[in-house]
């Protein structure tokens, strides 16, 4: 019996120790989504998203495909699940705006669905900037972003600067906060003053002091943030976005309508002119005409 106890301990400990080496990947993969508060990571193609995600997995085993171009590698949505804190999160991938291959309506929409799939809220929001390239096309980034998701998600936003030289990596928080522009400094304002620095594999490894520095205060941002965006919030936003647009759209057509009607009032007001002044013309030479004929007729006959 003793024997049978001491094998069954043993047998225990190496599932145990098997768990610990592969990172626990059974209990990652045995927890559900859907009962999980939500890490959406967004922003333009080529930014850093995918990476970033995967710098935030505990389960090294677990990993976003990431891309080297300007097509996007992920052209789905896709989740993986990671441990912040004693949290478990839901961590959810999209794919980049300004993709070479696809709209950014396409995209949007396909974003949506993966919000729309976040049952259990939205914990934050990590919007991914390449800091070295804030061009007009960032700032176009910027906009559609907050026009399309709202001005209340901007509770749950995180702005996380990618790709940051090693002379910007290791500056001092105040000095780097120096070279943002006027559209970033008022959009990390607007959130909060939430932001971090996603590490630059170029010249950090996992490990290294500022590597881990970097990643704890992303993390620490992400619990800093109170409660959850309830997707019925984003529905709600949505569908009265859609029905101003709606009604935006249905207030241009009738204005269209309404200026298409004057210029072709005023179109046939020219050309009734035109045919008046014509068909004066031709009375005034028809009564010419005969006023001729009349003064030629010879006197006998009258």
């Amino acid at each position: 019996m003793k024997v049978i106890k001491f094998s069954l301990v043993i047998l225990v400990l190496n599932q145990v120790s098997s768990w610990s080496a592969s990172g626990s990947n059974y209990h990652y993969q045995s927890l559900n989504n859907d009962t999980l508060p939500s890490i959406l990571i967004i922003g333009k193609t080529g930014a850093g998203k995918s990476t970033l995600g995967n710098y935030l997995m505990v389960d090294k085993k677990q990993s976003f495909e990431v891309g080297h171009s300007q097509e996007s590698a992920t052209i789905t949505s896709s989740s993986l699940i990671t441990k912040i804190g004693g949290e478990y999160f839901k961590v959810v991938d999209t794919p980049g705006l300004f993709d070479t291959k696809r709209t950014n309506e396409e995209i949007i929409n396909e974003i949506t669905r993966a919000i729309q799939n976040c049952a259990f809220g939205i914990k934050a929001i990590l919007f991914v900037l390449q800091f070295t390239r804030i061009s007009e096309e960032e700032k176009t980034v910027i906009k559609i972003v907050k026009g399309f998701l709202g001005e209340d998600t901007l509770r749950h936003f995180i702005i996380v600067f990618s790709k940051c030289g090693k002379p910007l990596t290791f500056l001092p928080p105040q000095k780097f906060k120096k070279l943002w522009c006027d559209n970033i400094r008022n959009l990390v304002n607007s959130a909060g003053n939430r932001w971090s620095i996603s590490p630059n594999s170029d010249f950090l490894s996992p490990g290294e002091p500022e590597f881990e520095k970097n990643l704890e205060e992303l993390r620490q941002n992400i619990l800093s943030i109170d409660g959850v965006y309830a997707i019925s919030y984003f529905e709600e936003y949505r569908r009265a976005v859609t029905e101003k647009n709606r009604r935006e759209t249905e207030a241009e057509d009738q204005r269209s309508k309404e200026r298409s009607e004057r210029e072709d009032a005023i179109r046939r007001a020219e050309i009734e002119k035109e045919l008046r002044l014509k068909i004066n013309a031709e009375l005034e030479y028809t009564k010419s005409i005969l006023r001729t004929r009349y003064n030629e007729v010879p006197c006998s006959i009258l």
